[in-house]
């Protein structure tokens, strides 16, 4: 994924959910942006869902300039034969629950996913998630 304008150029890989202590989390990986596999791919219709850490010690800050992007900006997601370029169509927070980001849109969307607000020691996690909206603007096949 390349988002020129905040300076983002990392690898995806896929990613899902697990069970901790009775509740379920979305995982996050360490140094990429993950793509969450039970949402739609890249390109296709619905909503693909991608998350990535803003500020982690031991996990990378991928997302870390998220705050930054602007409608209008552009997202690339290269796949091994197409870039998908989407154009940022709205950005706002949401609480950490709120989960309905994720839910099927009937246009390929691209929404991206990462923490903001402040930092709660205690629960050791973000008040708020920033969400990034994106439509599908072209598809270019790679040679």
């Amino acid at each position: 994924m390349v988002i020129p304008s905040i300076g983002v150029d990392s690898g995806v890989q896929e990613a899902g959910t697990y069970w901790q202590n009775g509740q379920l989390l979305y995982e996050t990986l360490p140094y990429l942006i993950a793509h969450y596999r039970m949402t739609a791919q890249a390109g296709a219709l619905g909503n693909a869902v991608f998350s990535g850490h803003v500020v982690t010690r031991n996990y990378g800050n991928v997302f870390r300039d998220l705050y930054k992007i602007r409608v209008g900006d552009e997202v690339r997601i290269l796949s091994s034969r197409y870039k998908y370029v989407y154009v940022v169509s709205g950005v706002r927070e949401v609480s950490p629950t709120d989960v309905s980001v994720m839910n099927p849109t009937p246009d390929a969307t691209a929404t991206l996913i990462t923490c903001s607000g402040e930092w709660i020691p205690d629960e050791r996690q973000y008040s708020r998630r920033l969400i990034v909206v994106a439509k599908l603007k072209t598809v270019e096949p790679l040679s």
